[in-house]
């Protein structure tokens, strides 16, 4: 149940936010690929809020065969803090699927700028 929102599983209600929560589960997958459910029962999102909560950082748990380069950290950094937001157990402060699909294009632009200038 690591996929499950919190808030769904103490209240039952199911909103569009929960689907948010779940997105933020998937981003910790991609970024550390390790499984949401990992060592027993242990879930990846309060491992993960855990040690981002006592370093503000989480670059410890990041999958180090895409955290190479400088650039590449700062995009983990960025896809955490994502995930962070998608995790807050405050319904009310994750954002809506519309900014993180906006968030996530930018970050992909931004990206993308950066190594046309460099090819130039």
């Amino acid at each position: 149940m690591s996929y499950a929102d919190p808030v769904y599983m103490q209240t039952g209600l199911l909103t569009e936010k929960s689907d948010v929560y779940s997105f933020g589960v998937v981003i910790l997958e991609l970024i550390s690929r390790k499984e949401a459910c990992h060592s027993g029962n242990n879930s990846l999102a309060r491992s993960f809020l855990e040690v981002h909560e006592e370093r503000k950082k989480a670059t410890g748990l990041f999958d180090k065969e895409i955290a190479v380069t400088t650039r590449d950290l700062e995009l983990l950094d960025c896809l955490a803090e994502i995930a962070v937001e998608c995790l807050d157990l405050d319904v009310d402060q994750r954002p809506t699927m519309i900014e993180l699909v906006a968030r996530l294009l930018i970050l992909n632009r931004s990206r993308r700028s950066r190594v046309v200038h460099q090819q130039v």
